[in-house]
């Protein structure tokens, strides 16, 4: 089975090359500041937060092509930080795009879902029965779920476009284009892919949050607090995040063999 071959192949290749859980590790300390802040004042939080937010929308552009690039070199047999460095610069410009498209994207939907909303709050005002104002309501919740199955959708199937552009090199119309056909031609196997990786996400990253949040939500969180919370989240992401992306990048590798290469391709 395609699922399990990737996600047999991904924890062997983390185990060959531990080198890939220096990455995520860098990533969760990049977020110290952020994290200090909250532990030593309002005024240096906000500092922090907002130096912070300015240098992740590099500093992660850049990881997202390095580490998938480190990925997929891990896959075929070991790695190094200076593939996470040249795959960095390689894909710079396509992942911000990527990332950029998403992101309008996403934003159409939810203006699609609050001119919906909109809509149905005239025709109630103008009716001004009880009647309406419970179509109203009605039409708010049905604008709700439908802006959830849309980003389910939007997400699901176009989830493997970073993928698509650092493994095979492709240009971003490409990349969505490729991230569709994989799904499309791979539907089940996909699904098992996002239950395989759900599991392991939810079980690891989401209690990681928890933890965190129940120390940053302390009233005057020690610093003490603030470090294990790092340490906590330091130990899960050396060891959950390599598997992950690397399992993505596996999966992805061997769905994509169901589609012919078009000479248009890079």
């Amino acid at each position: 089975m395609v699922v399990i071959d990737a996600f047999t192949e991904s924890i062997d290749a983390v185990r060959n090359n531990p080198i890939l859980v220096a990455v995520p590790i860098l990533l969760v300390l990049a977020m110290v500041p952020f994290w200090i802040g909250a532990a030593i004042g309002q005024l240096l939080f906000f500092i922090f937060s907002f130096f912070w937010m300015l240098l992740s929308i590099v500093f992660f552009t850049y990881a997202i092509g390095g580490f998938l690039g480190m990925c997929d070199e891990a896959l075929d047999g070991s790695t190094s930080l200076s593939t996470f460095l040249d795959a960095g610069k390689a894909n710079f410009v396509d992942v911000f795009v990527i990332a950029l498209v998403s992101w309008v994207g996403l934003f159409m939907i939810t203006v699609v879902a609050q001119l919906f909303g909109s809509i149905a709050l005239i025709g109630a005002i103008d009716s001004g029965s009880s009647e309406s104002f419970a179509t109203f309501i009605m039409s708010i919740i049905l604008a709700y779920w439908f802006l959830i199955a849309l980003y389910t959708i939007f997400g699901f199937i176009f989830q493997f476009v970073y993928a698509a552009a650092v493994v095979d090199d492709s240009a971003v119309g490409t990349a969505f284009s490729r991230s569709y056909q994989v799904v499309k031609n791979n539907i089940l196997d996909t699904i098992g892919y996002n239950i395989v990786g759900g599991i392991v996400y939810f079980v690891s990253v989401i209690g990681t949050l928890f933890i965190i949040s129940l120390v940053l939500s302390q009233v005057d969180p020690s610093l003490v607090l603030v470090l294990f919370a790092l340490l906590v989240t330091l130990l899960v992401a050396a060891v959950v995040v390599p598997i992950l992306s690397t399992f993505h990048v596996a999966f992805y590798r061997r769905a994509s063999e169901s589609i012919e290469q078009s000479p248009s391709e890079s």
